[in-house]
């Protein structure tokens, strides 16, 4: 049977991946931001 410290801990693993996934995703939004515009065209290419 499942626990309720068992299911805390998946809880608290979830929202760490999805933290850690947020920050992979929004620093380099960031850093392509301060870019111009044609050094964003060429990043996506």
């Amino acid at each position: 049977m499942l626990t309720l410290e068992a299911i805390a801990k998946v809880w608290l693993a979830s929202i760490f991946a999805f933290l850690c996934a947020l920050a992979a995703s929004i620093i380099p939004l960031r850093n392509m931001q301060k870019e111009p515009l044609v050094e964003q065209i060429r990043a996506v290419e």
